[in-house]
């Protein structure tokens, strides 16, 4: 009697919550509201909370969570808030509990920064140079403006960066000299109600030529694990009272790295000044082998009494990415995993696409950066793929987008191939020694093994590496039955291709001569074949060999044709070459 089980399945679905904030910055001191935006969440129980310091704040309000077309769910908590100058290193963030995120936890942190604005305008003979600048932030949009009164001279806007600067040069008159007072640096950021505004501080060039301190680069970039210089640069009051005065120095986050005083200078193994170069204005920091660490804004002071300047020097690290492609070869008709791995990159920001010509290949999703112990990151992009003959013509290839490429950098896939393994011979000879070729073509292989095996035991094996053909030959003589086998395994796949000698059988024979004579199986393999040797015997004796048919047709033919010659040609009696003939004419009873 058949008994019938029931079971129960439950599907659930949930959708990954995307979260931002607005604004992405905080300056202290002034009041903003905060924004976390979380967006199409399923189901729709959730949690979203501001945090400083992990801690909630207090007085949040509840959350107004709206249904989406799709039945997903969207929500935004807001919250207003004062932040403190003294309070500048504490950890604010947006904090959101849902059952679809990894640990059900996702915090994203928000940037608190007071930016340094810089506005200055510079008469330089019959010129105005008006120059407006914001740093020591990270800006996710930015916008700087030069006004006068309330009409706007020239402005900037910059996304995702730490600098952003507007200025302006234009011939000074009797006006402008009026309305010098009128002019004003504003800088408005994203989410913050208001602009920042400062009126530009006016700079004659030449008094302030006399002590002016400077640098050529605000933002430097440098590979990981190199030596960088951060530029400044000063100008002496009175050149010649040389350097005893002047007491350059660097600094960051408040901590001394290295300074000239007393006429050396003091440094680490790490930050040092160029002592040689002070003399000449050149106050620059060299940098030894930097690391991500290394990161960060660098303030360079120069103090002559009574004398000061300062400028900031932002240090952005970066690390080329180390791209590798696998598999190392794309075989046709075969389910291949194509995968480009970017490695040791940074900043983490990376775009790794798949594509097939110019056609993008649908990837397992946005590659998510991995971080390693020395700051990098690694990044890896798949696509499972069986190519048919159609694309053995087209292109595979990746193409990889990042801050340390000056342009996407391309690597391509090798051609899609068929690889091919044959055996020869076919067929065995029992008792004869032959030779047994296996060989390995259609693509290039760019490390490959190749064996022969008889009943499952290696006989020979070889390696080749970037050949387009890998050959192995083996001398094998088999006294029964056995089974040959070829095969071959390729690096980058995950299978392997074998041809056994098919039919791999030896062919055991016996023939009884049809007349006097009896082959030798010893001298089939002679010189040239010019060896074979013929035994006359009774016609009562018969002699067994083993052959094949396709053996007994070639060896009739070549008597064929050499008693063809002896009857056209013609023989002297003592003509060693005709003897075959001859021998031959006689086993059959043809006369001369």
């Amino acid at each position: 009697m058949l008994e019938t089980a029931t079971a129960r399945v439950t599907l659930k679905v949930v959708a990954l919550p995307t979260v931002f904030l607005k604004p992405s910055l905080k300056i202290p001191n002034r009041p903003s509201t905060l924004e976390c935006h979380v967006q199409h969440f399923y189901p729709r129980n959730i949690t979203i909370e501001w945090v400083k310091d992990s801690m909630p704040l207090l007085h949040q309000r509840p959350l107004q969570i709206e249904q989406n077309g799709d039945q997903t769910f969207s929500t935004v908590n807001r919250y207003l808030y004062f932040h403190e100058t003294k309070d500048v290193a504490a950890n604010i963030s947006c904090r959101v509990k849902h059952e679809s995120l990894d640990r059900s936890v996702k915090e994203i942190p928000l940037q608190i920064c007071q930016p340094n604005i810089t506005s200055k305008m510079i008469m330089n003979g019959d010129k105005w140079q008006a120059i407006c600048q914001v740093d020591d932030c990270h800006f996710s949009n930015v916008t700087v403006r030069l006004k006068k009164k309330e009409t706007m001279i020239n402005e900037s806007t910059c996304n995702e960066d730490t600098v952003c600067a507007t200025e302006v040069t234009f011939m000074k008159s009797i006006k402008d000299e009026e309305d010098k007072e009128e002019l004003f640096c504003e800088v408005e950021f994203e989410g913050i109600d208001k602009p920042i505004t400062e009126r530009i501080v006016l700079i004659d060039q030449d008094v302030s030529a006399k002590f002016n301190v400077s640098t050529s680069q605000p933002a430097v970039n440098a590979p990981l694990y190199s030596d960088v210089l951060l530029p400044c640069n000063f100008d002496l009051e009175d050149p010649n009272k040389g350097l005893k005065f002047v007491i350059p120095k660097w600094e960051r986050n408040g901590k001394e790295l290295t300074k000239y005083i007393n006429r050396k200078v003091e440094s680490t193994s790490k930050a040092t000044l160029l002592e040689d170069e002070l003399s000449k204005g050149n106050a620059s920091l060299l940098l030894k082998n930097v690391t991500i660490n290394d990161e960060g804004e660098y303030v360079c002071d120069v103090y002559e009494v009574p004398h000061s300047g300062r400028v900031s020097v932002r240090l952005n690290v970066t690390a080329t990415p180390r791209v590798t492609l696998t598999p190392l070869m794309i075989v046709m008709n075969q389910l291949n995993s194509l995968e480009c791995l970017a490695e040791g990159f940074y900043p983490g920001d990376i775009s790794i696409k798949l594509l097939r010509d110019s056609e993008p290949l649908p990837s397992e999703g946005s590659p998510q950066p991995q971080k390693n112990p020395d700051g990098t990151y690694n990044a890896v992009t798949r696509y499972n793929y069986t190519p048919t003959s159609e694309d053995a013509d087209r292109t595979f290839y990746c193409e990889v987008t990042h801050k340390a490429l000056d342009t996407p950098l391309v690597k391509r896939f090798p051609p899609v191939c068929d690889p091919a393994l044959v055996i020869s011979p076919k067929t065995l000879l029992v008792g004869k020694e032959q030779t047994i070729t296996c060989k390995l073509d259609g693509c290039l292989f760019t490390q490959t093994a190749i064996s022969l095996k008889i009943n499952q035991e290696t006989l020979k094996m070889s390696q080749c590496e970037n050949s387009k053909e890998c050959v192995i030959r083996a001398m094998v003589m088999v006294t029964e039955e056995k089974e040959v086998v070829c095969e071959a395994k390729m690096d980058g796949l995950n299978f392997t291709l074998s041809v056994l000698s098919a039919p791999i059988s030896t062919i055991h024979g016996k023939v009884e001569p049809t007349s006097k004579a009896t082959l030798l199986e010893e001298e089939l393999s002679s010189e040239a074949g010019r060896s074979l040797d013929v035994s006359i015997e009774d016609e009562d004796k018969s002699e067994t060999f083993a052959t094949s048919k396709e053996m007994i047709i070639v060896i009739t033919a070549v008597f064929v044709g050499i008693a063809v010659l002896v009857i056209v040609c013609g023989c002297k009696e003592n003509d060693e070459r005709c003897s075959y003939g001859r021998t031959f004419l006689k086993l059959y009873g043809i006369e001369n």
